[in-house]
């Protein structure tokens, strides 16, 4: 398992994404799982890595369950606070969203191996005392 932390991060989250991209990007099928507390900034980093790809429209998916959005790549967005994930959900609703080049980020799921071929990343968020982030990220 590959592994990089990054520490005392506010709410610039560009330089994470473009590391985390110029490991990973050459890989047309990348799954991320976002998990740390409420407001420590999972949606918002979201939003970067939406934005990395020309997507900047990216809002917290707790209603829907589900949001896609085209841009340079497909972005699709869950977010599971409200419900628990499940495979069939994930078969019938998220997986025939996912037509290569595509970006799914997954907050509040357990990171689990989902496509055999794709790319997968666990993200954990966390605030410490300074109200700062410290972000870990790992390969699974």
């Amino acid at each position: 398992m590959n592994s990089s932390t990054f520490i005392n991060y506010t709410d610039d989250y560009s330089i994470i994404v473009r590391d985390i991209f110029s490991k990973y990007s050459e890989n047309e099928k990348l799954i991320i799982f976002l998990n740390g507390n409420m407001g420590a900034g999972k949606t918002s980093l979201c939003n970067a890595f939406g934005n990395f790809f020309n997507v900047f429209d990216l809002c917290s998916s707790s209603y829907g369950l589900v949001n896609f959005k085209q841009g340079s790549r497909s972005v699709i967005h869950s977010d599971f606070y409200r419900n628990t994930f499940s495979y069939d959900f994930f078969d019938e609703e998220v997986l025939p969203l996912l037509h290569p080049p595509f970006l799914l980020m997954m907050e509040w799921v357990r990171p689990i191996q989902l496509i055999r071929e794709a790319v997968h990343l666990s993200i954990n968020i966390m605030v410490n005392n300074d109200q700062n982030r410290v972000i870990q990220v790992s390969k699974l």
